[in-house]
C-alpha cells in the first residue's frame, strides 16, 4: 500500500501572496484545516503573519510517493 509522506517544497513569495492565498495552492486533503496549516507553515518557516514579497519559503505538502 502506498504511504503518503509530507514533503517540503520550496515557494517564492509573490507580490499579494499571503499566507493564506499559499496555503490555497498547496494544501492538500491530509490536511484537516487551513488554520491548521497555515500554521504548520508558519512554524517551519519561523514566520509572524507578514510574508515579504521575494522571500523563499518551505511549504510542507505530501506526496504519494513512497520513502
Amino acid at each position: 500500500s502506498d504511504v503518503c509522506s509530507s514533503d517540503l517544497t520550496e515557494v517564492r513569495v509573490d507580490r499579494g501572496d499571503t499566507l493564506w492565498s499559499i496555503a490555497d495552492r498547496f494544501m492538500t486533503e491530509e490536511y484537516t484545516s487551513r488554520r491548521a496549516y497555515v500554521r504548520e507553515i508558519q512554524q517551519i518557516n519561523n514566520l509572524g503573519c507578514e510574508l515579504q514579497y521575494g522571500k523563499r519559503i518551505l511549504v510542507p505538502y505530501y506526496s504519494e510517493e513512497v520513502k
